[in-house]
């Protein structure tokens, strides 16, 4: 035999040793997610659907239900702040921005002093310099996803801050409940989800299903301004502006879904870092946007000495100490710290669990997690004897669970689609270069 003919041999098997484990391995990763065996580099939030779907129904199911009492929480106190302290809307905004990056950066913090603690006990004669160096390491989205995530949610809070206390509350669950809708368009906008007949339909069925529960829960509210007009005082305007604030909300979802989709089958995915970051955007986009008050009708505010009053206002109102505008009280400044902490543990509860529920399922089952808030509501206050049930709720309500259980069904589906055509594709390029 030649040399050359021995190098090209050689060659050929040193490639076949090396591709056959690399190979194996694959093939099984690819199996365990089809056929229900252990992931062999460990098990992530979103991987073990296909393993144990009795578990990740109910780790699905309960994740949802805290993202239903974090928006509930948040959408009552939301209201509630905002009327507290409603001469100071940018404040509130970027008041609560900043504590949001306290909560999430602080726990980020001791989370890394920790891992430095454990790497300490586990190698004792690491110096600490080499402990920094050494730290865990975790999956993490790009920075430049994690700034569009943050500019939306500043943008979406901006504009409802300035359109909620002018805007009639009757009104508030209509607009807010287009975001089910707004949601499913911008995934597919967006190609988040593929245009496939049978999740397109399924996710049609759910969607028509859930804003059908969606308009039989308002028909009260309907009915409530045909029969007093005078109710609804606000300008035309601003329910619009509320409207157009929903928009960047509901992109914001698909866009985290989006750049969440290539990782989030990763057994460390780092969510504590996802969220610090998108909180640190919202508050750089929060202070770049401070002009908005000049060019906003609805806000006393038309010069750098106006915004100084209203962040001091904004502080005195957070002591208990009463807003005097043109002689009268403004805000109801007794409740403003209890309501502005209430809503800050709610939209914190609501980042926590919409990172969560996405990445098992989809931004529009997140989405539709927020339908039932306003019947939910109504019914509290039907068992707590405060008022009557109406055939209404008892319809609505079961009408959305059941377009929430038909989304489920539909990302389940479509992520088992997916990983069949990643396996196939796997397994082409492989034998293509066995």
């Amino acid at each position: 035999m030649s040399a050359s003919k021995t190098r090209v041999h050689c060659k050929a098997i040193k490639s076949s040793v090396s591709l056959t484990p690399l190979k194996r391995k694959m093939k099984q990763s690819l199996h365990d997610k089809l056929a229900g065996l252990k992931p062999l580099d460990g098990e992530s939030l979103a991987s073990f659907r296909f393993r144990r779907p009795g578990l990740y129904n109910t780790v699905l199911g309960l994740l949802c239900f805290g993202l239903f009492c974090s928006n509930v929480v948040q959408g009552v106190f939301f209201k509630r702040m905002a009327d507290d302290i409603e001469t100071a809307p940018y404040f509130l905004l970027l008041f609560c921005s900043t504590l949001f990056v306290l909560v999430f950066g602080s726990t980020m913090v001791v989370r890394w002093v920790l891992d430095i603690i454990k790497n300490k006990l586990a190698n004792s004669q690491l110096l600490f310099k080499e402990l920094l160096e050494n730290t865990v390491q975790r999956t993490r989205v790009s920075h430049a996803w994690l700034a569009i995530i943050g500019v939306l949610d500043s943008i979406n809070g901006l504009i409802l801050l300035f359109a909620a206390s002018r805007t009639a509350p009757m009104l508030h669950p209509i607009l807010a409940q287009a975001v089910v809708l707004l949601t499913y368009i911008s995934s597919y906008l967006l190609r988040t989800r593929r245009l496939k007949l049978v999740t397109f339909g399924l996710d049609s069925l759910a969607t028509t299903i859930t804003m059908a529960g969606v308009c039989v829960s308002i028909i009260p509210i309907f009915v409530a301004i045909a029969n007093n007009p005078t109710s609804i005082t606000s300008s035309a305007i601003w329910p619009l502006v509320f409207l157009a604030g929903v928009i960047p909300g509901a992109i914001m979802n698909v866009v985290q879904e989006k750049a969440t989709s290539k990782i989030k089958n990763a057994p460390d995915f780092d969510y504590l870092h996802m969220l610090t970051w998108v909180s640190i955007y919202q508050v750089i986009t929060d202070v770049v946007l401070f002009w908005s008050n000049f060019v906003n009708p609805g806000v006393p505010i038309h010069n750098l000495g106006d915004l100084g009053n209203a962040f001091d206002q904004g502080f005195a109102c957070l002591g208990g100490k009463e807003i005097i505008v043109n002689g009268t009280i403004a805000g109801n400044c007794h409740y403003a710290a209890l309501d502005t902490t209430m809503f800050v543990s709610g939209y914190v509860g609501t980042y926590v669990f919409s990172a969560f529920t996405i990445n098992l399922s989809s931004s529009i089952l997140t989405a539709m997690t927020n339908a039932p808030v306003t019947p939910a509501v109504d019914l509290v206050f039907w068992l707590a004897g405060m008022d009557k049930i109406t055939w209404h709720i008892a319809l609505a309500i079961p009408l959305m669970l059941v377009g929430a259980i038909i989304q489920a069904f539909s990302d389940n589906y479509r992520d088992k689609q997916q990983a069949q055509v990643e396996a196939d594709e796997t397994t082409n390029l492989l034998s293509v270069n066995a």
